[in-house]
């Protein structure tokens, strides 16, 4: 199967949308247990920006039977393949969720309340 081949890049859309919801779960319970992270440098410049991509190469690496688009995928081609999914799913966070606040003026991060945060009119 070649990679230009249309319908060949469904499976990293999948492992894209994976993560994100992972990652998405992930950052709602440590939020919610632990409080004061929301505030912390290294956990919403670092940690959170990166977690996706490390999440995606974990996870491609342990799923030797998922439908990749290249045949029989190596490994290291597994890792790299997750390493762009994650990556696209970090991208793909920050793009809608600056284009909802530009359009709505609803900030869609992690609420610090039970309600959204709206732009001041």
């Amino acid at each position: 199967m070649e990679l230009s081949e249309p319908g060949t890049w469904w499976p990293i859309l999948l492992l894209s949308f994976g993560t994100f919801v992972l990652v998405y779960l992930l950052r709602r319970l440590v939020e919610g247990v632990f409080p004061a992270t929301k505030g912390i440098h290294y956990w919403t410049d670092v940690a959170m920006p990166t977690l996706p991509i490390i999440l995606g190469g974990g996870f491609a690496v342990a799923m030797v039977k998922f439908p990749w688009p290249l045949q029989d995928p190596s490994a290291l081609a597994r890792l790299f393949l997750g390493f762009v999914a994650g990556f696209v799913s970090g991208w793909a966070y920050r793009i809608v969720k600056a284009f909802i606040k530009s359009k709505t003026g609803i900030d869609v991060d992690v609420p610090s309340s039970s309600s959204p945060t709206t732009k001041p009119s």
